[in-house]
């Protein structure tokens, strides 16, 4: 397999999300076949430019920089720091490696968090202007709870917040059922 891996204690570990893009995913194919390869590569530059930015002053806040971040920032996370202080007790790791040396895979989460309810939580973000990956979504907070477990970490919750560049200011929350943990650690 080609793509991204992680180097930890001299072993090579697969990265989540290059298994994951393994997984078919007709409604992206479609999309580049439609708009062309050049136009698709030149959409994905921006928008994974743009998720990073907002990732790094997500990242700052749950490590504990308060800001002002400063215009526009401020009005495109402010729903995301809105959720955090109503949801989020405190961080356990922010940008947290997660290896299973079981299954021979790595990925780093974006907050494993304490919430409010005393539960633990694998706390993804995502920046994408529509939810059709939610599927792989899923799959991706499980093995980030499976090798969280490895370390003695009861993740159960699965939590992806979504701020759309398409609309700046707007929050989705999609939380991935504990029933289905199990069955998208399979």
């Amino acid at each position: 397999m080609t793509g991204r891996y992680y180097k930890v204690d001299n072993a090579r570990y697969a990265s989540v999300t290059t298994i994951l893009v393994a997984i078919a995913n007709p409604e992206l194919a479609e999309w580049r076949g439609r708009v062309g390869a050049e136009k698709a590569t030149e959409i994905s530059q921006a928008a994974a430019e743009y998720g990073t930015a907002i990732h790094a002053f997500c990242e700052r806040y749950a490590r504990g920089d308060r800001g002002p971040f400063g215009p526009p920032v401020d009005s495109i996370i402010l729903p995301y720091l809105d959720w955090f202080n109503a949801e989020v007790s405190c961080a356990l790791g922010v940008e947290k490696l997660c290896v299973s040396r079981r299954h021979k895979f790595a990925g780093t989460a974006d907050l494993v968090a304490v919430m409010k309810d005393g539960s633990v939580a694998v706390v993804d973000l995502k920046t994408s202007k529509t939810a059709l990956s939610e599927d792989s979504w899923g799959l991706q907070t499980s093995a980030y709870a499976l090798a969280l477990s490895e370390e003695g970490i009861d993740a159960r919750r699965r939590i992806v917040i979504r701020l759309p560049k398409n609309a700046p200011g707007a929050l989705y929350v999609t939380e991935f059922s504990e029933d289905d943990l199990e069955l998208d650690q399979r």
